[in-house]
């Protein structure tokens, strides 16, 4: 876990369509999303590589966000949100 963010964490964030249409089912917006980037404190490396998790909470529930940055575009692609607990994945 850290919280000493990479150069890429300044790059511009964009949601996968894939996320985008599931956010809905989940109860969360993209400014949700977004909003719980801008405030998360921590991040670790995902078992896929190239990929992070970060480690972000939303009115009291904790949330894995995965993301995936290019270097050559300059951009961190959202491609995931998973609830931590039983009571965000309940919400």
């Amino acid at each position: 876990m850290s919280t000493n963010w990479p150069v890429w964490w300044r790059f511009e964030f964009k949601l996968s369509n894939r996320l985008l249409d599931q956010l809905g089912d989940i109860g969360l917006s993209d400014v949700d999303v977004l909003t719980m980037l801008e405030l998360a404190d921590a991040y670790r490396e995902s078992l896929v590589q190239g990929r992070y998790v970060v480690e972000a909470e939303h009115l009291g529930d904790e949330w894995d966000i995965t993301i995936e940055p290019d270097n050559v575009l300059s951009i961190v692609t959202v491609v995931e949100i998973a609830a931590v607990d039983w009571k965000a994945a309940a919400a």
